[in-house]
Protein backbone atom coordinates (compact mmCIF):
# COMPACT_ATOMS: atom_id res chain seq x y z
CA UNK A 1 0.00 0.00 0.00
CA UNK A 2 1.47 3.34 -1.18
CA UNK A 3 1.80 6.09 1.72
CA UNK A 4 -0.09 9.03 1.87
CA UNK A 5 2.71 11.13 0.31
CA UNK A 6 3.20 8.98 -2.28
CA UNK A 7 -0.20 9.61 -3.68
CA UNK A 8 -0.34 13.01 -3.05
CA UNK A 9 3.29 13.29 -5.04
CA UNK A 10 1.51 10.92 -7.89
CA UNK A 11 -1.21 13.38 -7.85
CA UNK A 12 1.03 16.51 -8.04
CA UNK A 13 3.02 15.07 -10.98
CA UNK A 14 0.25 14.30 -12.50
CA UNK A 15 -1.20 17.96 -12.34
CA UNK A 16 1.94 19.31 -13.70
CA UNK A 17 1.65 17.31 -16.72
CA UNK A 18 -1.67 18.99 -17.24
CA UNK A 19 -0.15 22.15 -17.12
CA UNK A 20 2.67 21.07 -19.41
CA UNK A 21 0.55 19.38 -22.13
CA UNK A 22 -2.02 22.35 -21.94
CA UNK A 23 1.05 24.53 -22.54
CA UNK A 24 2.01 22.88 -25.60
CA UNK A 25 -1.64 22.51 -27.29
CA UNK A 26 -2.25 26.26 -26.83
CA UNK A 27 1.66 26.86 -28.18
CA UNK A 28 0.80 24.55 -31.08
CA UNK A 29 -2.98 26.30 -32.14
CA UNK A 30 -1.14 29.76 -31.70
CA UNK A 31 1.89 29.63 -33.41
CA UNK A 32 0.31 27.16 -36.09
CA UNK A 33 -0.52 30.19 -38.17
CA UNK A 34 3.39 30.33 -38.71
CA UNK A 35 3.55 27.22 -40.43
CA UNK A 36 2.80 28.11 -44.07
CA UNK A 37 2.23 24.73 -45.48
CA UNK A 38 1.87 22.79 -41.75
CA UNK A 39 -0.14 25.45 -40.37
CA UNK A 40 -3.70 23.07 -40.18
CA UNK A 41 -2.19 20.08 -39.11
CA UNK A 42 -0.23 21.37 -36.29
CA UNK A 43 -3.79 23.01 -35.57
CA UNK A 44 -4.86 19.74 -35.57
CA UNK A 45 -1.85 17.92 -33.92
CA UNK A 46 -2.23 20.97 -30.51
CA UNK A 47 -6.30 20.31 -30.60
CA UNK A 48 -5.62 16.23 -30.19
CA UNK A 49 -2.86 17.01 -27.68
CA UNK A 50 -5.57 19.62 -25.96
CA UNK A 51 -8.11 16.67 -25.91
CA UNK A 52 -5.62 14.43 -24.51
CA UNK A 53 -5.22 17.21 -21.72
CA UNK A 54 -8.65 17.05 -20.55
CA UNK A 55 -9.11 12.95 -20.60
CA UNK A 56 -6.04 12.80 -18.47
CA UNK A 57 -7.69 15.46 -16.25
CA UNK A 58 -10.73 13.43 -15.77
CA UNK A 59 -8.44 10.48 -14.98
CA UNK A 60 -6.36 12.51 -12.67
CA UNK A 61 -9.55 13.40 -11.29
CA UNK A 62 -11.48 10.26 -10.86
CA UNK A 63 -8.33 8.36 -9.51
CA UNK A 64 -7.93 11.00 -7.61
CA UNK A 65 -10.95 10.88 -5.58
CA UNK A 66 -10.78 7.36 -5.50
CA UNK A 67 -7.86 6.96 -2.99
CA UNK A 68 -8.91 10.06 -1.46
CA UNK A 69 -12.52 7.97 -0.20
CA UNK A 70 -9.97 5.22 0.72
CA UNK A 71 -8.33 7.86 3.56
CA UNK A 72 -9.20 7.15 7.31
CA UNK A 73 -7.93 10.72 8.49
CA UNK A 74 -10.70 12.90 7.81
CA UNK A 75 -8.62 16.33 7.81
CA UNK A 76 -6.14 15.32 4.96
CA UNK A 77 -9.20 14.03 3.11
CA UNK A 78 -10.94 17.30 3.22
CA UNK A 79 -7.98 19.58 2.34
CA UNK A 80 -6.87 16.74 -0.73
CA UNK A 81 -10.67 16.77 -1.98
CA UNK A 82 -9.88 20.83 -2.36
CA UNK A 83 -7.18 20.12 -5.06
CA UNK A 84 -9.28 17.35 -6.75
CA UNK A 85 -11.69 19.58 -7.23
CA UNK A 86 -9.18 22.23 -8.46
CA UNK A 87 -7.95 19.99 -10.91
CA UNK A 88 -11.80 19.22 -12.14
CA UNK A 89 -12.08 23.32 -12.63
CA UNK A 90 -9.17 22.76 -14.88
CA UNK A 91 -10.08 20.41 -16.56
CA UNK A 92 -13.83 21.69 -17.66
CA UNK A 93 -12.01 24.85 -18.61
CA UNK A 94 -9.22 22.94 -20.79
CA UNK A 95 -12.65 21.18 -22.68
CA UNK A 96 -14.21 24.69 -22.88
CA UNK A 97 -11.27 26.08 -24.30
CA UNK A 98 -11.02 22.63 -26.94
CA UNK A 99 -14.90 23.57 -27.29
CA UNK A 100 -14.47 26.76 -28.68
CA UNK A 101 -11.26 26.31 -30.52
CA UNK A 102 -13.33 23.25 -32.55
CA UNK A 103 -16.02 25.78 -33.38
CA UNK A 104 -14.03 28.81 -34.37
CA UNK A 105 -11.61 26.96 -36.32
CA UNK A 106 -12.85 23.67 -37.30
CA UNK A 107 -16.78 24.36 -38.15
CA UNK A 108 -15.35 28.20 -38.81
CA UNK A 109 -18.37 30.25 -36.87
CA UNK A 110 -17.68 33.53 -35.32
CA UNK A 111 -18.91 34.94 -32.43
Amino acid sequence: MSSDREIFDSFLGSFRNMFVGTTVSLALIGFSSSFEIMGPYVRFIGFINLLMVVYMGYLVYTNFTKRINKLEDVDTAKLWRKWAYMSLIYTISMGFVALVFFVRKVLQVSF
